[in-house]
């Protein structure tokens, strides 16, 4: 019960039965780290910590305690300790993926691309499953254009796309380059094989909104839009895109009342104002 409940984003009820299993067994590893993960999402780290640390000393070898423990310290920034928790957990199952993505991510954190690209590479030596794969080959695309090389992500981007034809992660990212470089009519086309593949991103539909605008599709970007929130009504900049296609179209008093139910959503949002 204490995964289910955790499972449904319920942490609470998730902890008290967790400390039940817990009174029948002390020394489970897998009751304890699941405990560290309750405390975790009830905003108390210390008592996390507490819990990981006592899953490990239950069971020395048990990956997912270092790698919890690890993941919870790079979440905090203590990059040096989360990093050894990670290389322990690697130690003891080498193939688990989990444990390269983390320590790229910590490696990029603090700065050295290299090393966290090196990661990345490791992974992909282990032939891993073809979703494993495209987020690796995604993860590299990121870190070139974080490097400003758009050529090499664009080519890791794809790579991901056809590695993982059902992940939507690649086509997003396809757009976004796509949309910086003033392509629009690219970023419309990976925007929509994005949405094939997650038709329920209201994020998606907003990108895809703004290059209906920018290729003149004022009203095709709003059914865009409108499509945004009705998958998330919390989707304020779906707002601020039907106020643009509101003044494309020269209905101002729309337009003011789509900017006005954003600043509602988002009233410390300096975008809302500008």
């Amino acid at each position: 019960m204490g995964l289910l409940n955790l499972q449904r984003d319920e942490p609470a009820e998730a902890k008290a039965w967790l400390l039940k299993a817990l009174s029948l067994n002390p020394r489970s590893s897998r009751t304890l780290r699941l405990l560290g993960i309750a405390c975790e999402q009830l905003g108390d780290p210390a008592g996390a910590e507490a819990q990981f640390v006592a899953a490990i000393d239950a069971d020395p070898c048990y990956f997912w305690g270092w790698h919890s423990l690890g993941e919870m310290l790079f979440k905090q920034g203590d990059l040096e300790p989360a990093l050894r928790c990670v290389n322990r957990a690697r130690s003891l199952q080498a193939r688990e993926p989990a444990s390269y993505f983390i320590v790229s991510a910590l490696c990029a954190e603090q700065g050295h691309m290299e090393m966290a690209q090196a990661e990345m590479h490791k992974l992909l030596l282990l032939s891993p499953p073809s979703q494993v794969l495209g987020e690796a080959y995604c993860i590299l695309g990121e870190l070139r254009r974080d490097l400003d090389d758009l050529e090499n992500a664009t080519s890791y981007f794809s790579l991901a796309a056809e590695t993982d034809p059902e992940s939507a992660a690649p086509w997003i990212a396809l757009g976004d380059l796509a949309r910086e470089e003033e392509r629009p009519e690219d970023a419309l086309r990976c925007y929509r094989e994005a949405l094939a593949r997650e038709p329920d991103a209201a994020d998606i539909q907003v990108q895809l909104g703004y290059m209906l605008l920018k290729t003149g599709k004022a009203q095709e970007a709003e059914c865009s839009f409108l499509t945004a929130l009705e998958a998330d009504p919390s989707e304020y900049s779906a707002y601020l895109g039907l106020s643009e296609c509101y003044r494309h179209l020269k209905r101002p008093a729309d337009q003011m009342a789509m900017v006005k139910q954003a600043m509602a959503l988002a009233p410390e949002d300096p975008d809302v104002w500008n």
